[in-house]
């Protein structure tokens, strides 16, 4: 990978943040869906897909998402998208909006406790943030 997606050059020394932070939402879904929807208002970020299946993991990855966000806390879920995804952060988000755990590489749970909108939407933007940098160089 040149770097480029994320926003890096080759060399490590040199971070862009113009760009928006792409999200695929996955099996995100009634009441839950509205709440990412709105967390995800600000023009810094872009739903750039919906899904609902694992055959379409090939649209997923094409997507090139940041963050994906899950309808429900599923670690074998979240571990199989890190293997396809592996610089991407997941978010899953418990299906009444008020908790989430962020996965990552590793898979490694981060507990993120009680969530409103606002704190969404902070965990995302983090997230991919921490993604877009890339590995330390």
């Amino acid at each position: 990978m040149d770097g480029s997606r994320h926003g890096r050059c080759d060399l490590c020394d040199l971070s862009v943040s113009d760009r928006r932070i792409r999200i695929v939402l996955f099996d995100v879904r009634g009441l839950l869906l509205g709440i990412v929807k709105r967390a995800t208002t600000q023009s810094d970020v872009e739903i750039v897909l919906e899904s609902s299946s694992m055959s379409e993991l090939p649209t997923l990855a094409a997507a090139e998402p940041d963050v994906v966000i899950l309808g429900e806390d599923e670690p074998s879920l979240a571990a199989r998208l890190l293997e396809e995804l592996p610089t991407v952060k997941v978010l899953g988000v418990a299906l009444d909006g008020r908790e989430a755990v962020l996965y990552e590489l590793r898979p490694q749970r981060v507990e993120l406790g009680e969530i409103s909108p606002e704190k969404l939407a902070s965990v995302i933007r983090d997230a991919a943030k921490a993604a877009m940098a890339g590995p330390a160089c």
